[in-house]
């Protein structure tokens, strides 16, 4: 079942990633739009090793 979880959230994460490629790659290249997408990448990276903890705690 835990593995299962992992493995989900890996999945989940990718498709994140894929996401804000694909939103930098629509807006161009904009500098405050590239300011937004590497603060929303860090709090993304911030989160998923919260959630990486939490799931190896339970």
């Amino acid at each position: 079942m835990k593995q299962k979880i992992v493995w989900l959230g890996n999945i989940f994460f990718l498709l994140l990633l894929l996401a804000i490629l694909i939103v930098f790659f629509i807006m161009g290249r904009q500098p405050v739009h590239i300011a937004a997408g590497t603060l929303m990448l860090l709090a993304m990276l911030l989160s998923w090793h919260r959630f990486r903890k939490v799931m190896r705690n339970k």
